[in-house]
């Protein structure tokens, strides 16, 4: 078998698509005036000039044909050049529907002198045989030496045998190219080019080992700084979560709702992410309950409309509402009807303002949707407490209330259809919170603290920067 040229030298990031295409690629070789089949084992004649001949006259050239060391040159049978259409421009010389090339001869051709040819069909692209052509007729030559085939079944076996010698030589080079870097960048540009090898596994339990010994030198360093870096010169890496995870540990160290945040926008789809949501919903309903306000409460669920302590804030919220709109939870019954549909038309602007306020401010989609949850908490209170006011019964026979209802039906739905989804729930929100502490309704208190938790967080990424944290 002749020998395969691999190129060693080639780059890892000019790797082909694939080591059976490179092999096919490299399976063709041309030497001093021969093209050579590296799985047939035939040498194919290659000479820039093509001689046209009769049959008897090729004959005889190709048995006295002397080239690349070999004296055993003969005409090429049917079963030879089938193989021949992909790589005729590879020849010199003529290689069109018009030039044909003289075959050897088939046991049946003896009658009537008529022989065979050979020809590259290239509207249908294939080889083409044509029989019965006159042995006197002047064709062009193109000698072949090496083994002779009996059949399909045997070239192909032959063909199949070598190439996957040619692969099993090829990726063994490649091995030993990759063991002598032993770098988890160049194991993992081969995996990257060829994902389905039999190497592939050694390779993936050599990178496991490289990466086990990064883990533990960015553990004793421990600097958020130190991850990123190992990140970002390995995206998309098999440890990619363990490293943010590390990350996450020390974000919660400083347990500060910018910092939670941040790691949510920079690393939405770790494992962690959720629960950094998670602490911030947490911390920020702490807060409310601090400051124990309705403004507090409905800052909370205007900003964190997904958490689930919007139900708690509801509840603290509605409680301390029925104090303010009901003296204490109960009407006082010794006053008028005017008395109360005064206090039902204050819950209800109050309701009506907040409702309103995203339509005013351009708050669209997720933004508006902790706006709709505290102006139904609102409505609710308006038809369970001032009923028979006559301000709340010309609401609810409004045709705003029904359009607010539907409405609000439609949020609460989208509310189920993002806690359904991850991804859309991670990305949602801190959209929301970021802009919902800037508004003017976001309570004092909160949007202070939110600031607060800002500033803390940039000094400590301040000292990330340097590699201090």
């Amino acid at each position: 078998m002749f020998k395969i040229i691999i190129f060693l030298g080639i780059s890892m990031n000019l790797l082909f698509a694939s080591i059976e295409s490179e092999v096919e690629k490299e399976r063709f070789i041309k030497e001093n005036g021969v093209l050579i089949d590296s799985f047939m084992g035939l040498v194919w004649e290659d000479n820039k000039k093509i001689n046209k001949m009769t049959w008897d006259d090729s004959v005889k050239y190709c048995n006295d044909l002397k080239l690349h060391g070999k004296n055993n040159w003969r005409l090429p049978k049917s079963l030879e050049v089938f193989h021949l259409y992909n790589i005729k421009n590879e020849f010199y010389g003529p290689s069109g529907i018009s030039d044909s090339y003289w075959l050897h001869q088939n046991g049946d051709e003896d009658r009537n002198n008529l022989r065979s040819k050979y020809y590259f069909d290239t509207y249908n692209k294939k080889v083409k045989i044509s029989l019965n052509r006159p042995k006197y007729t002047y064709y062009n030559v193109r000698c072949v030496s090496g083994p002779s085939y009996a059949s399909k079944d045997e070239i192909k076996k032959v063909i199949d045998k070598n190439r996957k010698e040619a692969i099993n030589k090829k990726l063994n080079d490649y091995y030993t190219m990759l063991q002598k870097e032993d770098s988890i960048k160049e194991y993992r540009s081969f995996l990257r080019k060829y994902p389905n090898t039999s190497i592939n596994q050694k390779i993936e339990k050599r990178l496991k080992e490289l990466y086990s010994n990064e883990i533990k030198k960015l553990k004793k360093e421990n600097t958020i700084i130190a991850y990123e870096i190992f990140l970002k010169n390995n995206p998309n890496s098999s440890i990619e979560d363990d490293i943010t995870k590390e990350i996450y540990k020390l974000v919660k160290e400083e347990d500060n709702i910018a910092g939670y945040e941040w790691y949510v926008n920079k690393y939405s789809k770790s494992s962690n992410a959720k629960q950094a949501i998670e602490q911030i919903h947490k911390l920020a309903f702490e807060e409310a309950k601090d400051i124990d306000t309705i403004s507090s409460y409905n800052t909370f669920v205007f900003n964190y409309p997904l958490a689930k302590e919007v139900k708690q804030a509801n509840k603290k919220a509605n409680e301390l509402e029925r104090e303010e709109y009901t003296s204490l939870g109960l009407l006082s019954f010794i006053g008028t009807n005017e008395k109360l549909d005064r206090k039902a038309r204050a819950l209800l602007i109050k309701a009506k303002q907040i409702e309103r306020y995203p339509l005013d401010n351009n708050l669209n989609g997720s933004s508006s949707m902790g706006y709709k949850i505290v102006a139904n908490r609102m409505y609710e209170l308006l038809q369970k407490e001032f009923i028979e006011s006559e301000a709340t019964l010309r609401h609810l026979e409004s045709q705003e209330f029904k359009d607010f209802v539907k409405d609000f039906r439609y949020v609460m739905k989208n509310i189920q259809r993002t806690l359904n989804q991850t991804n859309s729930y991670i990305k949602e929100v801190v959209s929301i919170s970021k802009r919902g502490f800037e508004d003017a309704k976001a309570d004092r208190e909160m949007a202070a603290y939110y600031t607060k938790q800002h500033r803390d967080w940039e000094k400590f990424m301040h000292f990330r920067d340097k590699g201090y944290n």
